[in-house]
């Protein structure tokens, strides 16, 4: 069974962007901590940038 799907806010995808950039290892730790798939906590960060 799918999941239903999710709209992020922008102070969601701002609060993803800053834990990505912080990180210093992978992408995939925040991404897990957020609960999404590591290439949109990944394009959260490149938006940010």
């Amino acid at each position: 069974m799918r999941k239903p799907k999710r709209n992020h806010t922008a102070a969601f995808k701002a609060k993803v962007a800053v834990a990505a950039l912080t990180v210093d290892k992978t992408l995939a730790e925040p991404a897990e901590k957020f609960d999404l798939h590591t290439i949109q906590s990944g394009s959260h960060r490149k938006r940010r940038i």
